[in-house]
């Protein structure tokens, strides 16, 4: 590949990806959240952009790239997974995972989704940020961002 990045270290980074989301589905799941293709949740999509509808924290569910908005490139974006029928979220929640086991490209990724998320997200939204590659710096930026959201969102 011509930007340095074998492709083995491409599926390694995809492959750790693909676990820390399935972690956090498998912990939504044990807390009693079911998944729901995103489509099913019809009756969410008024929601998801603005227009009042109807409550949904009577069930637990959880839609994985579930679409919240655009970015601040004008394209969709999709969010790792929103949750519905959390009290404190009656709109839903957004997840959005970011896996790093080794120094890389993440740690640029994260203000490109803090400001999606500023920006473009129709629902509150929390990053998971694991794996030990993070640069402190990177994740000192990212708590700092958050407190910056929560005291000006």
């Amino acid at each position: 590949m011509g930007n340095g990045i074998s492709i083995s270290s491409k599926l390694r980074a995809e492959r750790t990806g693909s676990t820390a989301e399935a972690t956090i589905l498998g912990t939504l799941r044990g807390r009693g959240y079911t998944e729901c293709a995103p489509g099913a949740l019809s009756v969410a999509q008024p929601l998801l952009f603005g227009d009042s509808g109807p409550n949904l924290t009577a069930a637990k569910r959880v839609v994985r790239q579930c679409p919240v908005g655009m970015s601040i490139y004008g394209t969709p974006l999709a969010a790792d997974f929103i949750i519905y029928g959390a009290a404190a979220f009656p709109h839903g929640l957004a997840i959005e995972s970011k896996w790093q086991h080794a120094q890389g490209s993440v740690d640029e990724k994260l203000p490109y989704l803090v400001f999606n998320i500023r920006e473009g997200y129709s629902v509150p939204a929390i990053i998971v940020a694991d794996g030990g590659g993070h640069r402190p710096e990177a994740l000192r930026w990212l708590s700092f961002s958050y407190l910056l959201l929560a005291l000006c969102g």
